[in-house]
């Protein structure tokens, strides 16, 4: 689903024109990331959370050349949804 998809459905289900679609889904992104960066989770009632994993540096090859190299440590998202989410999906 593309964001102007989402942002259809969105005004269909809700009755807000465009424009406030586009600023309340603005805001949700903008809300869940602010949570992200300080918090290190964000939890969306009734669907699922959303929390920031640390990635070990660990080392791996160069396809091409075979050449070991050292994937630096970052930071990953995974998400969690809620058993409700899992019950709907797999009913």
């Amino acid at each position: 689903m593309t964001r102007e998809e989402l942002l259809h459905e969105l005004m269909t289900a809700t009755g807000l024109s465009r424009t406030e679609a586009s600023n309340f889904y603005s805001s949700l992104v903008d809300i869940a990331t602010n949570k992200l960066k300080s918090e290190g989770e964000f939890t969306f009632p009734g669907f699922g959370v959303v929390k920031v994993t640390k990635r070990e540096a660990r080392e791996g090859r160069n396809p091409r050349t075979g050449e070991k190299l050292i994937i630096p440590e970052r930071k990953g998202i995974k998400f969690k949804p809620y058993k409700g989410i899992k019950d709907a999906v797999n009913a």
